[in-house]
């Protein structure tokens, strides 16, 4: 019998970044500068759903597994941001029936806009 684990919802936390939220569910995200190492965070799951870790990706690339132990009130992992562009972060539960649905998030990351229009005083 397999047993579904829904994870909680994701938040990313970007310091020194500006975050706007979409049309479509993309973050997008301005860096000041790359690369830029953020982290990834989530609620964790029902303690009844005897969840033993989480696995994240960013890029499909896997990011240092969680175990259930770090987690309290709030799971989380770092992640490194090395370029601009579309980026996609996942997270899933694991548990001993096996692996949860994957959770994701889609950010754009953008570097900020030059300045224009400077005008100099005579």
């Amino acid at each position: 019998m397999r047993k579904y684990l829904p994870i909680g919802a994701l938040l990313i936390i970007l310091a020194a970044c500006a975050a706007t939220i979409m049309p479509g569910g993309v973050t997008v995200v301005e860096a000041q500068t790359l690369p830029s190492t953020k982290t990834l965070e989530w609620t964790p799951n029902d303690p009844a759903e005897q969840v033993q870790s989480y696995v994240a990706t960013y890029d499909g690339v896997a990011l240092p597994q969680i175990l259930t132990e770090s987690c309290t009130t709030t799971c989380s992992v770092p992640f490194t941001i090395t370029s601009q562009g579309p980026h996609t972060l996942t997270v899933k539960a694991v548990n001993q029936w096996g692996e949860g649905p994957i959770a994701s998030l889609d950010i754009n990351v953008q570097l900020p806009k030059g300045v224009t229009g400077v005008k100099i005083k005579k």
